[in-house]
């Protein structure tokens, strides 16, 4: 399960001299939305006050999130939905960086498995004449992370272990 890939991405952390924090290995059925939220706000807390870990860190859940769309006609998948929805609350950040995968390579009705954001992808994203919040609305992060070139791509690797949350801090 999203256990074994959760401790080989803290292996990988600690060989980079990188503290890897485990919140939660296995969440489900909570909105991708506010679990973005949620790790950005600790993220924030982290570059800030230095707690309650201290840079550098990243902070790890697995799992599998939900995309309630509604009547939102937008393309996207669970981890773009992520990590495009932790844009907005790392906004000027130099410290924070937020990824997320699904292990089998396919996110959504995408090709692609995940993306990556950091503290300046939301002005990014608006000096491409994207609303960040109006995508979001619409769960559209699979055409904003894709103008941003931003998508992971890993092709279909043909396991599931779910998929991987991370927000890393570094000391600024």
């Amino acid at each position: 399960g999203p256990e074994n890939m959760l401790s080989a991405v803290q292996s990988k952390a600690r060989e980079m001299g990188i503290a890897a924090h485990v919140l939660c290995p296995s969440l489900n059925d909570i909105e991708a939305s506010a679990v973005a939220a949620t790790m950005a706000g600790i993220a924030r807390n982290v570059e800030t006050n230095l707690l309650p870990f201290q840079p550098p860190s990243v902070l790890l859940m697995g799992g599998e999130l939900t995309v309630s769309t509604g009547g939102a006609k937008g393309i996207g998948g669970r981890c773009q939905e992520f990590a495009l929805s932790v844009a907005p609350w790392i906004r000027g950040s130099d410290a924070i960086v937020a990824a997320s995968v699904d292990s089998d390579g396919t996110d959504g009705p995408t090709d692609v498995a995940g993306g990556i954001v950091d503290g300046q992808s939301f002005d990014r994203a608006s000096g491409l004449g994207m609303n960040v919040f109006h995508e979001l609305d619409r769960h559209n992060s699979h055409e904003v992370l894709t103008k941003l070139d931003d998508t992971i791509y890993t092709g279909a690797l043909g396991q599931n272990l779910r998929s991987l949350y991370m927000v890393m801090i570094d000391q600024v």
